[in-house]
């Protein structure tokens, strides 16, 4: 059981003198000599903000970690340096290899070179084979910004052919608004036209119908005449013809309407169909 009538730390006794106290850090109870004074900030790390009290059990623990973790940060700025040599040395060998090439270049393309023959000779120096460098560079920038032009001259053309395009499309989606009213004003035409044909056969049938009355109409009236001249030339023949009327009204209807149909199917032809 935990004894709080002593410092834990170094076993003194509690009394008027010396007072009991806590470590801000691991709470055990000790006296005012076994406690220091440290600042702690609000994230729990020692600072200006709030001043806190820890043992010296506590501040070895912590000295302790702090040169573990100096050590560790060493040991990392080490690895890091090795690192940084061993780069750095890489990347001094790729500048003597592209040195090399730029040297095989200017020996290449330079002006004493065997691609320029009547050039003027002159001396190998470095500061010469520089120079040719330096001009085979801005030769290439040259190039380079030449192919610039072209690029954005090509990037015109693509965006003026995206556009010439974007306007055909446009006029074909107008062109095809305008087939499918042309399609369906010419599906009207053809509805009005087979109704026009319709109303045409009908017509020529009403004008055969016509013709046949008319025929009928005109054989009917010169069978009418007929019988009125036979009729006027000779009397008796009215008088029969009076009697033969009057005596169908005393007979049997059936064969009143016999005798009439008779009489009458001489002068109409309609009778005979």
């Amino acid at each position: 059981m935990t004894d709080f009538t002593s410092c834990e730390v170094c076993g003194i006794r509690f009394g008027i003198i010396s007072w009991k106290r806590f470590c801000a850090k691991c709470n055990r109870t000790c006296c005012r000599d076994c406690l220091t004074g440290r600042l702690k900030d609000a994230g729990g790390n020692y600072s200006d903000f709030e001043r806190v009290k820890i043992c010296s059990d506590c501040v070895v623990a912590e000295s302790t970690t702090q040169s573990i973790s100096i050590h560790e940060d060493l040991e990392l700025t080490g690895q890091i340096n090795r690192d940084l040599r061993l780069e750095l040395k890489e990347k001094i060998l790729a500048l003597e290899k592209f040195r090399t090439f730029l040297l095989q270049i200017s020996t290449t393309f330079g002006p004493n070179s065997d691609l320029f023959p009547s050039s003027d000779s002159v001396d190998n120096g470095l500061d010469d084979r520089n120079c040719d460098i330096g001009e085979l560079i801005t030769k290439c920038q040259d190039d380079f910004e030449n192919m610039q032009d072209k690029i954005r001259m090509m990037r015109r053309r693509y965006e003026t052919s995206i556009s010439n395009e974007e306007s055909s499309r446009s006029e074909i989606d107008r062109l095809n608004r305008e087939i499918e009213i042309i399609s369906t004003e010419r599906d009207s035409l053809r509805t009005a036209l087979s109704h026009v044909d319709d109303l045409r056969h009908d017509m020529e049938d009403y004008k055969q119908h016509y013709l046949e009355v008319m025929r009928d109409y005109n054989d009917l009236l010169v069978r009418c005449r007929k019988l009125e001249l036979l009729l006027r030339s000779n009397h008796s023949d009215r008088t029969d013809l009076s009697s033969v009327l009057n005596e169908s009204n005393y007979q049997h209807p059936r064969n009143a309407n016999r005798r009439r149909f008779w009489l009458f199917s001489s002068c109409c032809p309609r009778f005979f169909l």
